[in-house]
């Protein structure tokens, strides 16, 4: 590709400017090089013929052009200066002037390749001049001249490279806010469902205990229980959407003891409160202030979905017992409660998920086990432990 810079790239700073400055390197180069011209043609006047004239006025017409077409503006001043070396009488004591123009813009505008074949071609064609007009340029001249069009090559080169480091730094800046918007906006939406769907778990529940006592009001609160699981569903396919990984490994969950702890306090009261007899407990040995966020938002669902199933499945007349344990490498749930016995009564769905058979998965995958079954004296028991630690993960 001839064209090293992209529109982007190039007008980056300046198009916003009052002058709409898209390409100020270009108009640098054009002015400068124009009224070095103007200033030479001015303060040394030759006897030159109206082929000359005719040139010149063609050379500044490309070298204004350059502004919008630089590449092919610049190959072309390179083209009449070779043949107007020789063809033109006179053109060749201000020639060079356009060929400091095109040196520049070429290295700026294209690449390294098509620099280093323009500054080499310019640099064959000042040998040659040596070489054919030897009273017009001496070996001194040569090496003066190769000289300024490598400088100029490498000051467009360098140009170059710095405004695409640039725009480089720049997407990459952009990149990484937008990227940091979207990590805000799932951790928003993750702390808005690990607050909100236990809030809808809780009504939900409340709902279903008032449509078992069959009161007059029981086709309202029926109405509210399907609405709050609707809610919940709805709320938890938001989640989905967004995207679950949100959260990043080397964020925590802050003070994760002390929200275990209130965890199993409000559970403790909820069933308590719709006829449930029990109590829960926690022992901690050594456990540490933080765990990664990911690990301690699933303890917490998981602790959160046990206690669910204690309100879908338990019979309220046997006492439940719920055990953890948190040591500084894991945590170990033991959930003991009855199983009710009348098959004809509805069956609660659990309010917006699947339960303990949609977390065991996620427990699996972070090196953690699950385990359930029914005891001797017919009581229900299930065992969960979970790594603290992503080690496993």
């Amino acid at each position: 590709m001839m064209n090293g810079l992209s529109k982007n790239t190039r007008q980056t700073v300046w198009r916003d400017h009052p002058l709409r400055l898209d390409h100020p390197f270009r108009l640098l180069v054009i002015g400068v090089v124009l009224l070095m011209c103007s200033i030479s043609w001015v303060t040394y006047p030759r006897e030159i013929s109206l082929s000359a004239w005719v040139a010149m006025g063609v050379g500044y017409v490309l070298s204004l052009l350059a502004y919008w077409y630089p590449v092919h503006c610049s190959l072309a001043l390179i083209v009449l200066v070779s043949i107007g070396e020789y063809a033109i009488p006179g053109f060749d004591f201000y020639d060079s002037w356009f060929l400091y123009l095109a040196m520049p813009l070429v290295a700026y505008e294209t690449t390294n390749t098509w620099t280093v074949a323009t500054w080499a071609y310019l640099s064959l064609f000042i040998v040659s001049e040596h070489l054919f007009k030897p009273w017009g340029m001496s070996f001194k001249g040569v090496v003066a001249y190769s000289s300024c069009f490598m400088l100029l090559g490498v000051a467009g080169a360098g140009l170059r490279w710095t405004m695409q480091r640039t725009e480089q730094l720049r997407s990459a800046l952009r990149a990484q806010s937008q990227l940091r918007v979207l990590e805000f906006s799932q951790r928003t939406a993750l702390q808005l469902h690990d607050q909100l769907s236990q809030r809808l778990a809780v009504i939900s529940m409340a709902a279903q205990h008032h449509v078992r006592q069959q009161d007059g009001d029981s086709e309202d609160w029926a109405f509210v229980d399907e609405t709050s699981r609707e809610a919940l569903e709805s709320l938890r396919t938001i989640i989905a959407l967004l995207g679950e990984p949100a959260r990043q490994k080397d964020e925590v969950f802050l003070e994760f003891d002390a929200q275990l702890r209130q965890e199993l306090k409000d559970s403790d009261a909820l069933l308590h409160n719709y006829g449930f007899h029990g109590s829960s407990k926690l022992e901690s040995h050594h456990a540490p202030e933080t765990v990664p966020s990911s690990i301690g938002t699933l303890l917490l669902m998981t602790v959160h979905e046990l206690y669910t199933n204690i309100t879908k499945h338990a019979d309220p007349g046997v006492k439940y017992r719920m055990r953890v344990r948190i040591t500084s490498k894991s945590m170990q749930i033991v959930s003991i409660n009855g199983i009710h016995q009348d098959q004809e009564r509805e069956q609660p769905k659990l309010p917006g998920g699947n339960g303990l058979t949609t977390l065991t998965k996620a427990i699996h995958d972070i090196g953690g086990t699950v385990e359930h079954r029914v005891l001797d004296d017919g009581l229900w028991q299930a065992n969960v432990e979970l790594p603290l630690t992503t080690e496993h993960a």
